[in-house]
């Protein structure tokens, strides 16, 4: 008896599965499983524990645990409520043996990755190794035996007299049944198919199966030989479809399934979900449902590339699709990304540019596209319009040439008629509305401190100024290397004076002022670089009067500027 109990105490420690962890991805201790075409490697985790030896026991035995729960089912769930009656079961050492039992085989250890927290304590990554010819020579053990063990049911229980006998029967069998006396002074454990021999009296019967929901049920066991046969419910875990396009194929392990549904599949296993689609790329992925899991696959399958040829005459003209060049004539075959409107230029030397529009439809063999190039005809110009292009180049082109560029310009260096300063943040920016044409915003703030003596004493004079304005630019001339505008500009100045005395920072004496007025400002631009497709680096020089009616009061300023 005491041999009995503690083989099955045995059982019960290496069956207890451990729940999978969510661990950061991108390392082998990432994921509880993972293989490759040899081996399975499983990994356990211990965390919190203090003591090292402690932490690598228990991350070994959780490594262990998942392989069992991968390979053989065992359910955690199912082993506590065994382990809550262990204390009041009654079995004897023969019922133990005819119980399936897993022998682990050729399992290494593997890999190992220990981490101390900042609580003192370990966190302990641990990988054991089981070939998969080792797992596939275990469960064909474990299937044999079992059809070894159904023509006869496993018996439990006493010897003896005034015993009753309960037969059960389980669909599928080798569910874990539990029998427990209503009154609380015995249990018996066993797996069906079994019959089991105990006291008369009434009994809570429990079957556990992996893979299915427990059931519970309450006998009386009489004088006379008790029959049951129950059927467990299997549990489940639910894959739930919704793809684009709609009629795309879809095959779990192989086996068709329809769009747009929910699919229920067996848990405790892992399964291939691969959609196909003639026009579409196949998508393929794993999936290892949970109990009551709903697991949701919802993609729009990614379009195959449509094919065309491109055929010019003369040939070795250049090809560009929207505007990005991918070769010269002639390209056969070539593969592009499906498009409703899809815009192919060619161009040659000495040619005039033609330009077709195609609907390339996915995985499709499109009509090739023949250009006729025909040969440029030089424009002869008259005197006339010689004369009128001349003085449209020459025009303040205030209609001409829209564009919209901006232009950012940082001019840290400013004077005016008494000194000149560095301004620590001038922001200036301007928006051509057209060519000629732009609408400016600028900002300086600068803080100064000098030592001055007033009434024999040192004091030191902190001055802030801040200038805002906007501003409208008419440029007379904007080429390649050259600008020149002015125009008018409206300013707000504050400037504020502070007095502080040096050795105690007191401030004694403080004034404000402010002012708006109306002003104008002229700029020039010399571009370091030639100005391409609205880009330019170069040199900004500005002047600006704050004010018509006071002659004095203007600034100049010299920095950098970013047209773009």
């Amino acid at each position: 008896m005491k041999l009995g109990l503690y083989y099955l105490l045995s059982l019960i420690v290496i069956m207890t599965a451990t729940s999978p962890r969510l661990l950061a991805s991108g390392d082998w201790f990432s994921q509880s499983f993972s293989k490759d075409s040899q081996n399975h490697y499983y990994v356990g985790v211990s965390e919190g524990k203090e003591n090292l030896n402690e932490a690598m026991e228990e991350s070994y035995q959780h490594a262990i645990d998942e392989a069992l729960r991968h390979n053989y089912g065992f359910s955690k769930q199912g082993q506590k409520s065994i382990q809550a009656s262990l204390l009041k079961t009654s079995i004897d050492e023969r019922s133990f043996i005819k119980t399936q039992t897993v022998t682990l085989k050729d399992v290494r250890p593997g890999l190992q990755k220990v981490e101390k927290t900042h609580k003192g304590t370990y966190l302990v990554y641990r990988q054991v190794i089981y070939p998969i010819e080792a797992i596939t020579k275990e469960k064909a053990r474990l299937r044999a035996l079992k059809n070894e063990e159904a023509a006869t049911p496993n018996e439990y229980g006493l010897q003896g007299k005034s015993l009753g006998e309960v037969l059960i029967r389980t669909v599928p069998s080798n569910a874990q049944i539990l029998l427990t006396r209503v009154d609380g002074k015995g249990s018996v454990i066993g797996t069906g198919d079994a019959r089991f021999r105990v006291p008369l009296g009434e009994y809570h019967v429990t079957l556990i199966k992996e893979g299915h929901h427990p059931h519970k049920d309450k006998i009386i066991v009489s004088g006379k030989e008790t029959v049951l046969n129950y059927h467990l419910k299997e549990s489940l875990g639910y894959l739930k479809l919704d793809l684009e396009p709609r009629d795309a194929k879809i095959y779990i392990d192989n086996q068709k399934a329809e769009n747009q549904t929910t699919i229920p599949l067996k848990v405790g296993r892992d399964y291939t979900v691969r959609i196909e689609h003639g026009d579409y790329q196949t998508h393929v992925q794993s999936i290892s449902p949970w109990i009551d899991q709903t697991i949701t696959i919802d993609i729009n399958l990614t379009p195959k590339n449509g094919r065309f040829t491109i055929i010019t005459q003369p040939a070795g003209a250049r090809v560009s699709i929207e505007g990005h060049p991918v070769g010269k004539s002639p390209l056969k075959d070539f593969s592009y990304y499906p498009n409703e409107d899809l815009r192919v230029e060619v161009s040659k030397a000495g040619f005039d540019s033609q330009i077709k529009t195609i609907n390339l439809r996915a995985n499709e063999d499109h009509a090739p596209l023949v250009f006729t190039l025909k040969k440029s005809t030089p424009k002869k110009v008259t005197n006339q319009q010689s004369k009128e292009t001349k003085e449209k180049d020459f025009s303040l082109g205030f209609l001409s040439n829209n564009t919209s560029h901006h232009n950012w310009i940082y001019n840290p260096v400013v004077g005016d008629n008494e000194k000149t300063t560095f301004v620590l943040v001038p922001v200036q920016y301007q928006y051509f509305f057209y060519r000629h044409l732009a609408l400016g915003f600028d900002y300086r703030y600068h803080l100064e401190n000098e030592d001055v003596t007033l009434s024999g004493e040192n004091y030191e004079k902190e001055t802030v100024s801040q200038v805002w304005s906007v501003n409208s630019t008419l440029y007379l001339v904007r080429n390649k290397k050259f600008s020149l505008g002015f125009g008018p500009e409206y300013t707000w100045r504050k400037n504020q004076v502070r007095y502080l005395k040096p050795s105690t920072e007191t401030r004694v004496a403080s004034f404000e002022a402010q002012k708006e007025a109306l002003g104008y400002k002229a700029i020039m631009q010399i571009g370091l670089t030639e100005r391409n497709n609205g880009h330019q680096f170069g040199l900004n020089i500005d002047y600006r009067k704050y004010d018509f009616k006071n002659s004095d009061l203007g600034s100049w300023s010299i920095g950098l500027y970013w047209e773009f």
